[in-house]
């Protein structure tokens, strides 16, 4: 066979030698190519395309042993197609409809990891293979870049009459910038390489696309990820109207003619102005895919996946979405600015397959007029935010979905969001973090109901129906009351223990079982059910607490567990700090549930139980207690400091001295409260002005919307500063103000009006506020006399009013001092936490 010329130009030796890439992504470059092979040829002969990577040891890797792999069972290549193959900088792939870039990805891939390439490929009618082996140090060495083709028996490679091409990799680089690569591919262990290439090329590893796909790491095949989103016939209602849980879309934007080898567009005599023996055709703009809600909100996971032919470019992309450029180039966050925390819930998959990307896939080109276009029709040419200029005629779907879902805070179908019913409210909690972690594993282990969203949907509905204070009974259905221990029907068990002698089901508070007869009181010495000490026999009170016998200990987890709700902002699961030895504390949970800590004249703040066990520790806090409420001792200090106490209970033996005085107490809290509760205790002023001026534009959305029978005195009101200012806003966000009647009229103008106008509409009409219009309390109480539903009323509109007006003084502070700061935040979370859904 002739010798291959793979004498590449200068630039892409330099791209080779110095291009940043990571070990997955250099790997996924010898993927991509294995991947175009079988869309050259319609698909392997078995009917499944099939590519298969095998990775050394870590300890052959340090030997200098072993080879990296990744084999197909595509078409092979012909001689002139290997050459080309493997010459650095060809591309023999057409601009359009690939993922790989034969030749600059294959070399920069292959020269990431090792310095010998050894290509092994052979065509379905061919009776040879074709091997070729590249040292990229000889090359060097001898002065040019020919090397020599050789021919090997064919089923030395492949089974009988198949094809398939194999890229291995040896001669691991001892020194450079390349050396380490291998190590760290490796040491992401096969499962997780799975992962990583199971989320990058999901969409073709699916059931259901149009070629059927098998990725395999050492024998394992890829699982491809899936989003766990509310399913399409899902959606929440607002007063703007009703929002599904997906927007589905495809749509074709424009259609070009095109160079389909290089991209460039085509002369007026439809040819390629670089080379008129290039391919050219019509190229068609297609946006295809969907965004929607996912079911559960993260603070990282959330963004679109965007995707080129069948691979993830960019997985969660955020800033493109959910961040707006103005004209003089500031950039406006719209999402998530209404949670604390940061945290988001919109995902979804968009195809942009005719968007270019940089050589290296890591992202779309995005200064490219196709990119553009595309998110125009994505997300539009505004801010998402509804107060912004041109939002308002904004139709994209990613403004749909933000319009529908960009806010958690209706518990339950409001908001669609999982939510329970908790003794002592009245009213939804969220579902805890640790039921969304069990609910999302069940998903990802494709459990029906969790798979689907049926389970998902339950706790939305539960959230959103009080239950009735009786008990059904599971065996007769009948409504037993709440504390009912024994059906009135059926006399099934409602509430049950087992008998201390015979082990049988008996009542909970039974004294004696009616199977064995034997009294559930043991006889001989007693332990006290709620201070352990133990008593005789023959008496019934306990001498040290004077608990009756058989009395339960109020303070116990399990009680407690019955009669507590859990806090999810103040719980954690996996608490973890790192120590100045290196090392980091053992990983614990933090369990932390609002509770009545009373018992007669006992009032306690707080109660600690640890189960070393399941290595949980389970704060129960009782917010009445004065230390609360009169000393004003932060919540998140109390929690803080008693897990602090066990970080360094269990951290001195791996300490030494000198380094037990950097891990007190207080070091360890600060640690503490800053990873987990940072955002709830810090008093930064622009997020306290960010999220006032956000309850500020909802306040104004909904006094909109329910305030037309005296909309026109609220207009005739305003003083001549505030109406100058409306007008401004009006101007900025394009409001036609000649149409200013009509504004008047219907409420329309309260969308632009300043602080001062809504706190002057308050104070003069407080009534139009509440009863679910903007605030839930109540304003009108039937049954109770005049006077006292005046008093009432005065109080309320009195503390509403002083939370309002200490956020709108809040906002005229250039500097504010710390306490103007918390005293303004402590405002804005109350009007917040009873705002109507």
């Amino acid at each position: 066979m002739k010798l291959f010329d793979l004498t590449p130009p200068p630039d892409v030796l330099v791209a080779l030698t110095h291009t940043a890439m990571k070990p997955i992504d250099a790997l996924c470059e010898l993927v991509d190519n294995a991947i175009d092979s079988f869309s050259d040829s319609g698909g392997s002969s078995r009917g499944i395309n099939e590519i298969t990577i095998d990775l050394p040891t870590l300890t052959e890797w340090q030997k200098g042993e072993g080879s990296i792999r990744v084999s197909d069972n595509g078409p092979g290549m012909t001689a002139e197609r290997a050459e080309k193959a493997l010459t650095a900088g060809y591309s023999s792939q057409l601009a359009y409809g690939r993922l790989g870039m034969f030749g600059m990805g294959l070399n920069i891939a292959a020269g990431k990891f090792a310095r010998k390439t050894r290509l092994v490929t052979a065509t379905q009618d061919s009776e040879k293979a074709i091997v070729v082996e590249v040292d990229l140090d000889e090359l060097l060495q001898q002065g040019h870049y020919r090397v020599q083709p050789s021919e090997a028996n064919k089923n030395d490679y492949f089974q009988q009459g198949e094809s398939g091409t194999i890229i291995e990799l040896t001669g691991w680089w001892r020194q450079g910038s390349n050396s380490d690569n291998p190590r760290k591919l490796i040491q992401n262990g096969p499962g997780r390489i799975r992962e990583r290439l199971g989320r990058r090329y999901a969409t073709l590893l699916r059931s259901g696309s149009s070629s059927r796909f098998k990725i395999a790491v050492k024998s394992g095949a890829c699982t491809p990820f899936e989003h766990c989103v509310w399913a399409p016939h899902r959606f929440v209602k607002h007063r703007s109207g009703q929002y599904p849980a997906q927007q589905i879309f495809d749509t074709v934007l424009e259609t070009q003619v095109r160079c389909l080898e290089c991209g460039l567009p085509a002369d007026k005599k439809r040819c390629c102005p670089a080379d008129a023996s290039h391919s050219v055709g019509s190229v068609e703009e297609r946006v295809r895919g969907w965004v929607g809600v996912q079911r559960y909100d993260d603070q990282n996971h959330f963004g679109i996946d965007l995707i080129r032919n069948g691979r993830a470019i960019r997985e969660l992309e955020q800033a493109a979405f959910f961040e707006f450029a103005t004209d003089d180039g500031k950039v406006i966050k719209d999402y998530p600015i209404d949670a604390g925390g940061g945290y988001g819930r919109i995902v979804g998959e968009v195809h942009l397959n005719h968007v270019p990307v940089d050589f290296t896939k890591q992202d779309f080109v995005r200064s490219t007029p196709e990119w553009e276009r595309a998110m125009r029709s994505l997300r539009g040419e505004s801010s998402l935010q509804p107060r912004q200029p041109g939002a308002s005629e904004n139709d994209s779907p990613v403004m749909k979905i933000y319009t529908g879902y960009r806010k958690i805070r209706g518990i339950g179908m409001g908001d669609m969001y999982m939510g329970e019913w908790l003794p002592g409210k009245d009213k939804a909690n969220r579902i805890s973090r640790e039921v969304e972690t069990e609910f999302l594993e069940r998903f990802e282990n494709k459990e029906p109901g969790y798979y689907d969203d049926a389970k998902w949907w339950e706790k939305v509905e539960e959230a959103s129906h009080k239950p009735d204070k009786y008990e059904q009974c599971p065996e007769c259905e009948l409504q037993n009351p709440a504390n009912a221990e024994i059906c009135g029907g059926c006399e099934f068990l409602l509430k049950s223990k087992n008998c201390i002698a015979c082990g049988e089901k008996i009542p909970q508070s039974a004294l004696g079982c009616k199977h064995c007869g034997k009294p559930q009181v043991p006889e001989g010495p007693w332990s006290c059910g709620v201070c352990g000490f133990k008593n005789s026999p023959d008496i019934d009170e306990c001498q040290q607490c004077g608990k009756s016998k058989g009395a339960v200990n109020l303070f116990s987890s399990d009680a407690l567990l019955d009669n507590s709700a859990k806090d999810n902002d103040l719980s954690v699961q996996g608490v973890e700090l790192g120590l100045h030895s290196g090392e980091k504390s053992q990983r614990f949970d933090l369990d932390v549930r609002i509770a009545a800590l009373r018992d007669n004249n006992l009032h306690l703040p707080i109660v600690v139980h640890w189960d070393p066990a399941k290595r949980k520790m389970q704060i129960f806090l009782d917010k009445t207690h004065s230390v609360f409420s009169s000393l004003q001792l932060c919540i998140e200090h109390a929690v803080s400091a008693e897990a602090a106490s066990l970080i360094r209970a269990e951290s001195m033996s791996i300490l030494s001295s000198a380094r037990k005085d950097e891990h007190s107490l207080v070091a360890l809290q600060g640690k503490l409260l800053e990873k987990y509760w940072g955002d709830r205790l810090s008093d930064d002023p622009e997020q306290v002005r960010r999220d006032m001026r956000s309850l500020l534009e909802e306040i104004r959305m909904k006094i909109a919307d329910n305030m037309q029978g005296i909309s026109g005195e609220i207009f005739d009101g305003m003083s001549t500063a505030e109406t100058n200012a409306m007008v401004n806003s009006m101007k900025e966000s394009s409001v036609d103000i000649s149409e200013m009647g009509a504004l008047k009229e219907s409420g329309r103008f309260l969308h632009h009006v300043p602080p001062e106008t809504v706190i002057s509409a308050f104070r003069d009409y407080p009534g139009q506020f509440f009863d679910n219009v903007v605030w839930e309390s109540a304003w009108d109480i039937p049954g109770l006399p005049e006077e006292n539903v005046k008093a009432a009323q005065k109080r309320l509109k009195e503390t509403y009013l002083n939370c309002l007006e200490d956020g709108v003084s809040f906002l005229r502070y250039e500097r504010p001092p710390s306490v103007v700061v918390r005293r303004a935040r402590l405002s804005i979370e109350f009007l917040q936490h009873n705002i109507a859904d």
